[in-house]
Order: structure tokens, then sequence, then C-alpha cells
């Protein structure tokens, strides 16, 4: 809560005039330029001052009763007098809301007049609960005065006075340095300027403001509040993605292959580990290489996700006399024998490139013959590259496409494309051998 010493800043001013034994007139004047925020448990500090009164025969009493507002409470009252007087006891009447000061001269000789600043009271009272729209209200109705025993008393010509100045509005004036984040690091309102504006147009800057700090863990365009007082109010930040740690790989069950096979994921889990202290499954996002074996001996793949890799090994080995070459990859399944490659299945023959051969590369001085069977819709980019000794090649009329430099550098002098509807661009690219293509 904000604290604003309002001592000084509220100032009554009871100027009195007395002739013979009647009053004749009472001003009052208040000064409330500097009052600021109303808030429960504030003080506020009113000084009254009783100017130059001259009375026949002396003054002997003085008194008066102020009325407040519901929304204070009655707490305190102090004079300054002169020698020889003494302060009543206040009277206080919280059902009224009233409090009567009054104060009287005990001494041999009454005085004959009251100069300026002889009596001073200070009242303080307590403002009972926050409040936006009430406004302090002090009464100063009812006054009197006595002097040789004769009584004189004033009513309704007082003033009432009501001050109000609320404040109305909450601005940033100056973002915090930093206002781009990366997920995971901590919020820092470092340099944030908030300024008030009230009702009468006072601009303040305020520092007792609370920030309450968005969530920092995940990306995005993010609102702060920033709360002074009943007001709040706003700015943006930016927190970016969070940074890659590292990649953890658990392998995959299978780790033993022949030259040929793809490699079985099954079992396969990559782990992406962010700066945020956060963890994301990316098994399915990662890449592996290579994908399919052709070389036997120990192999290392590599697992790669974003700018982070991780490696495992497993065991290639040639197959031994007589067994059988081929092998599965996803709903295609392809096999060598006599030097015919066969491929059949349903679906598309995946694609693959210069670097990243077919799995039936490896038996690339067998195949003679290549036959790619009835159910299979597509043959995939650098399919049969490198099969120089393959001289011809069977295709169903159920592959409706061939991708690019399917044919790059196989023997195949002649191709029939019956059922193809689309010709990848450079389809026929380094087939250096062929010589005839026919369609329907």
């Amino acid at each position: 809560m904000k604290k604003i010493l309002l001592t000084s800043l509220l100032s009554i001013v009871l100027i009195c005039v007395v002739t013979a034994t009647a009053l004749a007139s009472y001003g009052f004047e208040l000064n409330t330029s500097e009052l600021s925020s109303v808030e429960a448990g504030q003080t506020v500090t009113v000084d009254v001052t009783v100017d130059n009164i001259t009375v026949d025969g002396g003054i002997e009493t003085l008194d008066f009763v102020v009325k407040y507002s519901d929304n204070l409470t009655y707490s305190t009252a102090t004079a300054t007098l002169p020698d020889g007087w003494e302060f009543w006891t206040p009277v206080s009447n919280t059902t009224d809301k009233t409090v009567k000061i009054g104060a009287v001269d005990e001494g041999a000789t009454a005085n004959p007049a009251i100069n300026d600043g002889d009596i001073t009271v200070t009242l303080t009272f307590v403002v009972a609960s926050d409040f936006d729209s009430e406004k302090i209200t002090l009464d100063f109705s009812n006054v009197g005065a006595s002097a040789s025993g004769s009584y004189a008393f004033v009513s309704g010509i007082g003033n009432s006075y009501e001050y109000y100045n609320a404040p109305e509005t909450l601005t940033v004036t100056s973002l915090p340095i930093k206002t781009t984040y990366t997920a995971g690091q901590s919020f820092f309102s470092n340099g944030l300027k908030l300024s008030v504006t009230y009702t009468d147009g006072t601009v303040v800057e305020v520092t007792d403001f609370t920030v309450e700090a968005p969530d920092m863990m995940t990306e995005g365009v993010k609102d702060v509040v920033v709360t002074w007082g009943k007001l709040s109010t706003t700015f943006r930040i930016t927190v970016n993605a969070p940074l890659l740690s590292k990649i953890t790989v658990t392998p995959p069950t299978k780790l033993s292959y022949y030259v040929g096979d793809a490699l079985d994921k099954t079992g396969m889990k990559v782990i992406a580990s962010y700066a945020n202290n956060t963890t994301v499954d990316v098994t399915d996002e990662a890449t592996v290489t290579p994908a399919t074996f052709t070389a036997t001996g120990t192999v290392t793949v590599t697992v790669k996700f974003g700018t982070k890799s991780a490696t495992f090994t497993v065991t290639v080995s040639e197959k031994s006399s007589g067994s059988e070459i081929g092998g599965t990859i996803n709903s295609i399944e392809w096999s060598v024998e006599n030097g015919v490659l066969t491929v059949s299945g349903e679906g598309a023959i995946p694609t693959y490139t210069k670097s990243a051969n077919a799995p039936w590369t490896a038996y690339a001085k067998q195949i003679t013959k290549i036959v790619v069977a009835d159910g299979v819709t597509e043959i995939g980019n650098y399919a049969f590259y490198k099969l120089a000794s393959a001289t011809s090649i069977e295709v169903a009329d159920s592959v409706e496409k061939v991708g690019q430099l399917f044919l790059r550098d196989s023997g195949i002098t002649e191709i029939a494309l019956l059922g193809v509807k689309v010709v990848a661009l450079n389809a026929f690219g380094s087939a250096t051998n062929l010589e005839t293509v026919i369609f329907s």
C-alpha cells in the first residue's frame, strides 16, 4: 500500500473577528494542492488557526464543532495555547461523526485579544477504508466564543470543505531494459518506470508497484500486468523458443543386420533436452543416417534433431551363400534371386539420394534384371541408381509416378511406363544407356 504523509497538506485557517459581544463573521480556506491517493489507514491532518479575535472585556472561551465524513474516523486533537489557557478534552460523537473542540482562559484576567497563531488546534483523522469515488468532507459550521460572561454563537456560516483527487491512469513511461527472453529464463523488471495521472492532471512517478511475471516456460508474446493501488496496466515481452541443449538416444531393439537391410527403429527413443529444463520426445521428428546398410562391419548410426546429434552402433554382416537376399521397407518387399531384383508390395518405393542408396544397391553386381511388380504405385528418386549390370526392366501398370534420376548410372536401355501419369523433372537424367521410353 502506498503511504502518503498528509500533515500540513490540508490546512484550514479559521478567521474570527469579534467586536463588543457579537461574532461578526468566520472565514475558512482549504489548501488541497498536494493531496494524493486515499487509502485505508492513511492519516489526514488538519491545522486550525485562530486569528486576531478581539472582544471588549477579554476572551474567556472559544469552541467549534467539526463534522467529518463517513470515510474518516476521528483520531486525536492537540492545541497550542496562550499562557493561562487550558485545552478542553475533545468530545467525539461517533454516531453523528462530530468532534467538539474548545479552550478556556483559566487566568485571573481574560485576554483582551487573541492574535495570529496564539491558538492552533491540530486535528488528525484516519481514513476508514479505501475508496476511489468519495470525497473527504470537513464541516466547520458551528463556531462560538464567550466574552465577559456573554456567549456569541453563529451557525450555518461556516464552510464545508471537500477534497478528492483520485489516481486515474497508470502509465508505463519506460520499459524494462530486457523485453526479449528465451523460454526458461527469469523475468526481470529492471528499468521499468511508471507514472500515475490524477483527476486534476497531476502526473507523479510511482515506485511501489507490483509486477505479475508471465509464464516464462513457453514461447510467445506475453502480457505483463503491473498494479499500483487499484490501477493496473500492461506491457508486452517476447519469449522465444527454448534453446536445444542436447538429444539423448535409446538405441533400437535390433542391432544386428545384413547388408541391404533397412534400420528397424522399433524400441528407439529420442529425447530432446532444452535450456528451460524441459524434455520432449522427438523420436518421430529425428532423422537417422544411414537408413539402409550397404557395407559390412560395425556401422555408426547418427541420429539428428535440430542442431544436435547422437550416435549408436550396429553390426552389419554379409548374407552367407545360399541364404535369401532381400528385405522389407515399409510395405515394400524386395529380393534378389538368380540375378533378378524383384520389388513388390503395396505403395511407393521410397525416395533415396546419391549418398543414401536403396538396400539392393549393395548387390548391384549380381542384378541383371529389374521387376517392379503389380501393387507398387511409385518409383522413388534414385531407386535403381548404380545398377550398371541391369540391362532390362519390367514395370507394372500400377506404377503411376517415377521420381528423379531413378535410373541413374544403370545399364537399362529400354523401359515401358504404360501406367505412369507423373514423371518427375530430370527423371531420366544420367541414365546414359537408356535409348527408348514407351508410354501408353
